[in-house]
């Protein structure tokens, strides 16, 4: 008689989504590890997870994954073989379209134009995104073009050199480029649906319980500071009809300017007041750890592309550099013909220190940029922030002002934009 019983489903949900949680875990570290430009390492994370993982709804995405920080690194062969072992497996069409169209890139990396080709035309056929598929067509037209040249008379070379048709090695690079800006626009929908309007922190922690003493400070002082406690009890009544309303900004401004009247008069906060203020408090923090945990569900890759296109409703000319970076450059920008490089870091609780910021200046001095954006989903502590205004031309975006771009300059689905 076997030991074991069956599994009860609510147990095989869990044993399923702890599973799921491993991999993203390891799926998001490759990515951190891929943007800091530790290819060795985030190789080996990646086949860890296909390896280790296989049922995972993640697997595609590594094995992906793992395929372009591969062609980014110059082993075009290794890549290929991923994606064949990838393409044994059962991936959804879209999985598939991005397979077929990085294994054409690695045959055209490979200078094998005739495989490349067909590789594209099915990357074509596969895909849905009209941009994708244009430039799968546009890259199937270049192989089509680098195989037949040899094969050509002198005199057809001849007329195809007159008619522009000759293909070369910048044509590959501008399709390249051109890669990457598509890419930048294939995650442009990862944060559409975040709302990131974000209420003010009210900070209360400075403020003073009335007790019977401070009441009587209050009243023996000044008859201003009578009213000001009065009108504060009045707020606190106005935050609870907002917060039942469930405008919880609304709550917060008005949380906002009782505590800096408060402290600003020097009036003690009455019980009633600071039940309302630590309310409202505890429900901004909730709200800002919601948005907190939407962006940091991103691969360090994809906070990238956001950022890019962040940058991009704001009017600049961007794009993410390739997989592996730029010397340091996560995005280059550019606008009014000043040229920003841009480095990004997904950090959770970790501040960003004085040393990143002077390592961006030496990066921006080097491809002779006339500005820099530091952008976290962190914040920065105060060295960083005395080391930006010493350089003069760095600016700092901590969450909370990536936030605030956000809900400026980005469409989102969650405020109808």
């Amino acid at each position: 008689m076997s030991l074991h019983r069956p599994l009860a489903p609510s147990e095989l949900r869990q044993l399923k989504a702890g599973y799921e949680r491993e991999a993203k875990l390891l799926l998001d570290k490759a990515g951190d590890l891929h943007a800091e430009q530790s290819l060795r390492e985030a190789i080996k994370l990646l086949r860890q997870i296909v390896s280790g993982y296989p049922f995972s709804g993640l697997s595609a995405r590594a094995f992906l994954l793992l395929a372009r920080i591969l062609i980014d690194d110059g082993r075009p062969s290794d890549a290929r073989m991923e994606l064949q072992q990838l393409l044994k497996r059962w991936v959804t069409d879209e999985e598939m379209a991005e397979a077929r169209f990085l294994l054409g890139a690695c045959h055209e990396r490979e200078g094998n134009f005739e495989q490349a080709a067909k590789e594209y035309e099915e990357a074509q056929a596969l895909m849905t995104a009209p941009p994708l598929r244009e430039q799968s067509r546009v890259h199937a037209e270049y192989c089509d073009a680098r195989s037949t040249w040899p094969t050509l008379g002198l005199g057809k070379k001849l007329i195809w050199w007159i008619t522009g048709r000759k293909p070369d090695e910048g044509d590959l690079l501008r399709l390249e480029v051109r890669d990457n800006e598509l890419l930048t626009e294939t995650h442009k929908s990862t944060l559409d649906k975040v709302d990131f309007l974000l209420p003010p922190v009210v900070d209360y922690s400075l403020l003073t319980e009335a007790n019977a003493s401070a009441a009587a400070a209050v009243e023996a002082d000044e008859a201003e500071k009578v009213k000001t406690a009065h009108w504060a009890e009045t707020q606190a009544t106005r935050i609870a009809s907002l917060l039942a309303a469930n405008d919880l900004p609304g709550a917060a401004r008005v949380g906002e300017r009782v505590v800096q009247r408060l402290s600003a008069m020097g009036v003690p906060a009455s019980a009633t007041v600071l039940v309302e203020l630590k309310r409202v408090s505890g429900l901004v923090e909730k709200r800002e750890e919601q948005v907190r945990r939407a962006i940091s569900h991103l691969e360090a890759r994809q906070f990238e592309f956001e950022v890019a296109r962040l940058l991009r409703c704001m009017g600049y000319q961007a794009h993410a550099t390739k997989a592996t970076g730029d010397g340091g450059v996560d995005v280059f920008a550019r606008k009014n013909n000043d040229r920003t490089v841009v480095q990004c870091k997904r950090w959770r609780d970790q501040p960003v220190g004085r040393a990143v910021v002077d390592e961006l200046a030496g990066t921006a001095s080097r491809h002779g940029a006339t500005s820099a954006i530091l952008a976290t989903t962190s914040y920065f502590s105060p060295d960083a922030r005395s080391a930006a205004h010493k350089h003069g031309t760095i600016e700092l975006w901590d969450f909370r002002v990536l936030c605030d771009y956000f809900k400026q300059f980005a469409p989102s689905e969650a405020r109808g934009d």
